[in-house]
């Protein structure tokens, strides 16, 4: 079968027609090659743009909290600092030995032993654990001897962990003495100090 294309002429007024519809389909096809990249591009920075707004706007927030803070500083400042002058920069493992038999006077209990060395029972000295860390904050570890009633151990436990110096009891064992009701207790304990 022969088409004779002889006969087909473009008319002069569809030529303008033909060259519109050619162009659209060339710009369509740049739009696609060309601009689609383009608008991925727009699309990611606008992405970045709002997670950018974001930060702004949480940050903007923290900044206002940390202005409120700072309005309550000074009184909060003045209510722990007769807390902090108590809490020892250091270690300072004479005062609180001294401290130690202070409250053991006050308790009516006997102070056996104070051991601040972090050794335990029957180990060697290279598994001392001197460097402790509770809550921040650097602390030494305790282990106390006492022997009294009853009640005056509960008694001492008890002002130990409410004294100027921040200490928290890990372990606490009794063992009764004799007949006369005396117990003899072990204290595992963790002083803290504000180290540096």
């Amino acid at each position: 079968m022969k088409v004779a294309l002889s006969g087909f002429r473009i008319k002069p007024e569809q030529r303008f027609y033909y060259l519109i519809a050619g162009n659209v389909l060339v710009l369509a096809l740049i739009g696609f090659f060309v601009l689609r990249p383009v608008m991925g591009l727009l699309a990611e920075h606008a992405d970045q743009i709002t997670a950018a707004k974001a930060d702004i706007a949480a940050a903007r927030q923290k900044t206002d909290t940390l202005r409120e803070v700072k309005k309550t500083l000074p009184a909060t400042e003045a209510v722990y600092a007769p807390v902090l002058q108590s809490v020892p920069k250091h270690e300072d493992i004479a005062g609180y030995q001294t401290e130690l038999e202070a409250l053991a006077q006050l308790t009516r209990v006997d102070l056996v032993t104070v051991d601040t060395s972090g050794e335990q029972e029957g180990g060697n000295p290279g598994q001392a654990q001197t460097k402790l860390n509770v809550g921040g904050f650097p602390a030494f570890p305790v282990s106390i001897d006492i022997v009294g009633s009853y009640a005056n151990v509960l008694d001492f436990v008890n002002r130990l962990e409410t004294m100027n110096r921040f200490t928290r009891v890990t372990a606490l064992e009794f063992v009764q003495e004799d007949s006369s009701g005396e117990v003899k207790a072990t204290i595992t304990a963790q002083s803290l100090y504000l180290g540096k």
